[in-house]
């Protein structure tokens, strides 16, 4: 049997785990006079290595059948986008800016126009 070391790994989808990070902050007040525990620290310094899904998105558009089954390698599909206009970038599900897709070197890249709203943004937006 292994040996236990008192190491629990915990995952949390990204909605829980925004919430529960903004939740320490705020319960972290009690704590400020001495400074940030260590503990803390740690659990913060290890959420900043957590992966999330990440994709850039178009919006979406309607194909008709007869144009997907009539492709074939090197045909270009025309969408509505105009490619001058910025795409979503995507995490975890969540559209949290909005994007031109580019190259850096060989590697696929995104320059960052500007952040979305986020829904308590939007929710604090639509209370005004």
């Amino acid at each position: 049997m292994p040996e236990s070391h008192g190491v629990m790994n915990v995952a949390f989808p990204a909605v829980a785990a925004n919430a529960l990070l903004r939740r320490l902050d705020q319960d972290s007040g009690y704590n400020r006079h001495r400074g940030p525990s260590a503990a803390r620290q740690r659990m913060t310094e290890h959420a900043l290595d957590f992966s999330f899904e990440f994709a850039l998105g178009t919006p979406s558009i309607k194909l008709p059948v007869r144009a997907l089954l009539n492709l074939a390698a090197g045909d270009i599909l025309a969408f509505s986008h105009r490619a001058a206009t910025p795409i979503e970038g995507i995490v975890a599900g969540r559209a949290l800016y909005e994007a031109f897709p580019m190259r850096a070197g060989n590697q696929r890249a995104s320059r960052i126009a500007q952040p979305l709203p986020t829904p308590e943004e939007e929710d604090e937006q639509d209370l005004s």
